[in-house]
């Protein structure tokens, strides 16, 4: 049985709430990144990972399951597993702080 949160998360299309609003700042170094909300004047940090999911739904809106399959590769073998469960939790922070969208399918 599926965890309640991925299933909320699985049955909806992420999009960012605007590409030209947010900016974002990653390091190789580093595990965590900054995100800045133009309209808002929010800065957030987020986990760097976080950023690589902003930059596949600024291009189009996608599932959760298609997210993941776009970064499968970022991921060790080990961590596959976890995976749907990072990209879940990961996109419900997002739209936390206002920053992702979803829309049920």
């Amino acid at each position: 049985m599926a965890h309640p949160f991925i299933e909320r998360t699985v049955l909806a299309l992420w999009s960012t709430v605007s590409p030209a609003r947010l900016s974002f700042a990653s390091w190789d170094d580093d595990d965590l990144a900054v995100v800045y909300d133009k309209v808002t004047g929010d800065t957030h940090l987020i986990e760097s990972s976080a950023i690589e999911i902003l930059r596949v739904i600024e291009k189009y809106p996608a599932s959760a399951e298609a997210i993941a399959q776009e970064l499968a590769e970022l991921f060790s073998a080990d961590d596959q597993d976890k995976l749907p469960q990072f990209i879940s939790a990961s996109l419900l922070q997002l739209r936390d702080l206002g920053l992702v969208t979803d829309t049920p399918v």
